[in-house]
């Protein structure tokens, strides 16, 4: 089965395999996940990642192509959340993660416990992670 990422009907709660575009946006909870932020202009787009999907199919290189599209251009990129276990082998998707950032342009990675994480725009126009 394909790893699928569904446009969210909420920027203020971007479910798993979700993605939204807003000037505010907030994922749910994360666990396992990371998070794709991107700000073009006065936009914001995240999308919410997981190892593996609820049909088992772990993250590849397949989906790059995807988020790479919806993300479009963008003036400034970061990867949050638990990078650590994507880049664990034993969790079996840190080459399609290595893949990933390879593909964004100049990709600031946070690395994060679980929570609840969001972006706004701060007075200067940039990212500002909130909690």
């Amino acid at each position: 089965m394909p790893y699928n990422l569904n446009l969210g009907a909420n920027a203020m709660a971007i479910a798993e395999q979700e993605y939204a575009t807003a000037g505010t946006i907030q994922f749910t909870a994360f666990t396992s996940c990371i998070g794709i932020i991107s700000r073009s202009g006065t936009q914001i787009t995240g999308i919410h990642l997981v190892i593996k999907s609820a049909d088992d199919t772990l993250f590849n290189d397949a989906v790059i192509p995807v988020i790479t599209g919806i993300l479009g251009n963008y003036d400034q990129v970061w990867v949050i959340g638990r990078t650590g276990l994507w880049e664990n082998p034993q969790n079996g998707v840190n080459v399609a993660y290595d893949h990933l950032i390879a593909a964004l342009t100049n990709p600031a990675i946070y690395p994060l416990a679980d929570g609840t994480y969001g972006a706004r725009l701060d007075a200067q126009g940039n990212l500002e992670l909130t909690f």
